[in-house]
């Protein structure tokens, strides 16, 4: 960061920001992750660019899953996905779409979390990611699983299989 501020590239501060907040994330450190990933955040907005903007949204929503905070875990993914979707980043609105689809699993809400595995299916489907259609699937399957309906799970599990073939 030191180099980055030196030149005054605003770019590289807000993305050292936003690694430090991550690490600490990593470390169990909510408090000063957000406090940086805010940093990084507000940094972003200055510099304008919707893609950038979207990343620190998403690592707070992350963030917020780890503290059991759904709602505003929801709250940054949906802003996060908006960014995303702005920017043209295909790939990771279709990430932020299976987070929400996880936060609505540990809700016990299958019919919305497959609602959002899907639409991320069919965008990793669009960019060709086969892995993770995979994920998507098998996510899809275990809404199913438990809602008891194991028949429709294994449809679902079954299709997943030949991506690691």
């Amino acid at each position: 960061m030191e180099l980055a501020v030196k030149i005054n590239y605003a770019e590289g501060i807000a993305n050292a920001h936003h690694n430090l907040g991550w690490a600490y994330s990593c470390r169990g450190d909510n408090t000063l992750a957000k406090k940086y990933i805010n940093t990084a955040l507000e940094q972003f907005k200055q510099i304008g660019n919707k893609g950038f903007i979207g990343i620190p949204l998403s690592n707070l929503g992350s963030v917020s899953v780890s503290e059991s905070n759904y709602p505003a875990a929801l709250s940054y993914f949906s802003r996060a996905f908006s960014n995303f979707e702005e920017s043209n980043d295909e790939f990771r609105a279709a990430e932020v779409l299976f987070s929400m689809g996880r936060i609505y699993n540990l809700q016990k809400d299958p019919v919305k979390a497959r609602s959002y595995f899907q639409q991320a299916y069919d965008i990793h489907k669009k960019l060709g990611d086969d892995l993770y259609m995979a994920q998507a699937l098998s996510s899809i399957a275990n809404t199913y699983q438990y809602e008891g309906n194991y028949d429709t799970a294994l449809y679902y599990y079954k299709k997943v299989i030949p991506v690691f073939l």
